[in-house]
């Protein structure tokens, strides 16, 4: 596209140099400086997601606006696979290169940032976001997921992690299940940053304790444990599973529906009748393994789609 070329910094520091006060001059020349590195990095960001940008400050997306590309290939799924080992996150099977994030870009985390989906069968694939191209449902072809997000990572250390996902909208129990798959795969998260995004606000945490802290807080890691309870009674149906559970002495409710005069038993836990107590839903999944009632890894993390 035709038009004058673009003003360089220096000429928009001579646009100050008829300042008369020095600090003022100074000043300005500094304000000038911090904007042309915030433009710059901005331009940085929008050029990753693919777009192309021109002297009057226009952007055009191009093709991207209307290709929406997914990977629905084992092959193109594997190069989106993150790998792990010894704390680290690598992005080849053989532990050689270590995973890092500072080339890649996302929409809404930046520079720095890649979006991350994990499959039901607890696979992590990671890539950059460029609108209306690679988006969250492309890694696996738009299938269902376990969870998903943005990442940030340098060289092979988990440094931020989100819920953040226009597509598939993950709750806190999505992101406590990736985090979960994380620290099983000995994924150091000693200095892993959380933001945790919901429809209303954005809250970030300096660390995972404090976010799971927060969860309990505002019991909403009860549903993270419950879900995954859920997802055994789902598959088991309900009158399969009350004689079982009949046997050990425990009832679908809550202790309030065991009180005198109770109407009913429809509560959303276990509990144990004779003392009225609530069971806890990671025992109550134990002790269905230990009756051979196991469900495939699959529908155990699939349960919180």
């Amino acid at each position: 596209m035709g038009g004058p070329p673009p003003l360089t910094l220096q000429d928009r520091i001579k646009f100050f140099q008829t300042d008369t006060g020095s600090a003022q001059r100074a000043k300005a020349v500094d304000e000038v400086r911090r904007l042309e590195t915030l433009i710059e990095a901005e331009k940085a960001k929008l050029q990753r997601e693919g777009a192309t940008l021109f002297r009057d400050g226009t952007i055009d997306w191009g093709q991207t606006a209307q290709t929406v590309i997914y990977d629905t290939t084992a092959q193109a799924q594997g190069l989106t696979q993150l790998y792990f080992g010894g704390g680290k996150i690598y992005s080849n099977v053989n532990r050689v290169t270590l995973f890092d994030t500072r080339d890649m870009v996302s929409h809404f985390g930046g520079k720095g940032w890649a979006i991350y989906v994990m499959s039901p069968e607890a696979n992590i694939h990671a890539s950059t976001h460029s609108v209306g191209h690679r988006h969250h449902s492309s890694l696996l072809a738009g299938a269902d997921v376990a969870g998903a997000g943005e990442m940030r990572v340098l060289a092979g250390q988990l440094m931020h992690i989100s819920n953040k996902s226009g597509h598939y909208m993950p709750s806190a129990a999505h992101l406590l299940q990736v985090l979960h798959v994380l620290q099983k795969r000995t994924v150091s998260l000693y200095a892993t940053k959380v933001k945790f995004h919901t429809k209303q606000v954005v809250t970030e945490f300096t660390g995972v304790a404090s976010f799971i802290q927060h969860l309990q807080k505002n019991g909403l890691e009860f549903d993270y444990e419950y879900a995954k309870m859920v997802a055994y009674l789902d598959a088991l149906t309900y009158p399969v599973f009350a004689p079982l559970a009949a046997l050990n002495g425990w009832c679908l409710g809550e202790p309030a529906d065991f009180q005198p005069g109770a109407p009913s038993h429809g509560g959303r836990g276990i509990v144990n009748i004779a003392n009225r107590t609530q069971v806890s839903h990671r025992d109550v999944r134990k002790w269905l393994k230990q009756q051979n009632r196991a469900l495939p890894s699959r529908v155990q993390s699939g349960a919180l789609r």
